[in-house]
C-alpha cells in the first residue's frame, strides 16, 4: 500500500516538475543571450538581427522537434544508472534543445573557477592579463579565418547542438521501423511551435498596435541612462518596446510550458484495450 502510494505521489510530482525544467532553461537561455546594451533586456523579434534569429529560435526548433519526433517512441529498456538516465526521452525532451548551451555553461563555469583556484594558489596571477595578440595580426587573414570559426563553432553549438539528441531520437526510432514516421512528426511540430509562438506575437503586436508601438519614452530610465547617452553607447527605452518584450517572454514561457505538458500527455503509457488478442 504504502509502495503503491509513493508511486503515485512520485508520478504527479513528475508531472509537476517535468514541464518546468524546459521553461527555466528556455527562458534562462532566452535571457542570457538576448542582450542589447543599456536596455533592461534584450529586443523583441520585431527587432531582432538574423543572427539573433538563428541562435534564439534554434533551441525552440530543436525543442519542438525533439517533442514531435519522440512522442510516439518508448524508452529504451537497455541500460543501467546515469546511461539509462540520459536515455530517456523526458530528458531529451527536457534537457536536449539547451544541450549547447549547457556545455558552454560549463565550461566556463570550470575556466571561472580554475581562474579563482590560481589565484588563491599564486596571488601574483590575478595580474596576469594572458597573452598579447596584436591588432594587426586579427585583421590578417590567419585572424579573420580564426575569428570566423570560433563564431561559427559557438553559434552552431549553441542553436544547433540538439541534433545529436536528435540524431540518437531518429536512431531509436529506426531499430524500431518508425524513421520516415518520427521524422515526419518532428519537423511538424517543430514549424508548429515556432510558427505559432512568432505568429501570435506578431498578431497581438499587430492588432494593439498603438499600445505595443507606443513611441514615449519611459521617464525613470531617462535619468538613469543620461550618462551612457552621453557616451553615446545606450538608447532609451519607450513604454512600447518593454511592452513587447514582456509580452513576448510572457507568451514564451506559455509555449514551453503548453508544449511539455502536451508531449507528457501524448507520451503517456497506454494500456490496450480489453478484447480478444
Amino acid at each position: 500500500m504504502k509502495r503503491g502510494r509513493l508511486a503515485e505521489l512520485g508520478s504527479a510530482s513528475a508531472w509537476l516538475a517535468f514541464p518546468m525544467v524546459p521553461a527555466i532553461l528556455g527562458i534562462t537561455y532566452h535571457g542570457t543571450l538576448n542582450l542589447a546594451w543599456g536596455r533592461s533586456s534584450g529586443p523583441d523579434p520585431r527587432e531582432w538581427d538574423w543572427p539573433s534569429w538563428i541562435i534564439l529560435m534554434g533551441p525552440l526548433l530543436g525543442y519542438g522537434f525533439l517533442a514531435g519526433a519522440t512522442s510516439g517512441l518508448p524508452d529504451d529498456p537497455d541500460g543501467r544508472g546515469v546511461r539509462r538516465l540520459i536515455a530517456r526521452r523526458s530528458v531529451w525532451v527536457a534537457v536536449g534543445p539547451w544541450i549547447g548551451f549547457l556545455g558552454w555553461s560549463a565550461v566556463v563555469g570550470a575556466a571561472w573557477l580554475a581562474v579563482a583556484a590560481a589565484s588563491l594558489v599564486h596571488p601574483p596571477s590575478r595580474d596576469w592579463a594572458g597573452p598579447e595578440i596584436p591588432a594587426s595580426w586579427w585583421e590578417a587573414w590567419p585572424g579573420w579565418l580564426l575569428a570566423r570559426a570560433l563564431a561559427i563553432a559557438a553559434v552552431g553549438s549553441l542553436a544547433l547542438g540538439w541534433l545529436f539528441v536528435a540524431r540518437a531520437a531518429l536512431r531509436r526510432a529506426g531499430r524500431l521501423g518508425r524513421f520516415r514516421q518520427s521524422l515526419g512528426r518532428g519537423v511538424v511540430a517543430a514549424l508548429t511551435f515556432v510558427g505559432s509562438l512568432i505568429g501570435s506575437f506578431w498578431a497581438a503586436t499587430e492588432a494593439w498596435r498603438g499600445y505595443f508601438f507606443d513611441p514615449r519614452v519611459i521617464p525613470a530610465l531617462v535619468a538613469a541612462t543620461s550618462m551612457t547617452l552621453m557616451a553615446g553607447c545606450a538608447a532609451t527605452e519607450t513604454y512600447g518596446e518593454v511592452r513587447r518584450r514582456e509580452l513576448f517572454r510572457a507568451i514564451l514561457m506559455a509555449w514551453l510550458l503548453g508544449l511539455a505538458l502536451a508531449w507528457r500527455w501524448w507520451s503517456r503509457p497506454r494500456s490496450n484495450p480489453p478484447g480478444p488478442p
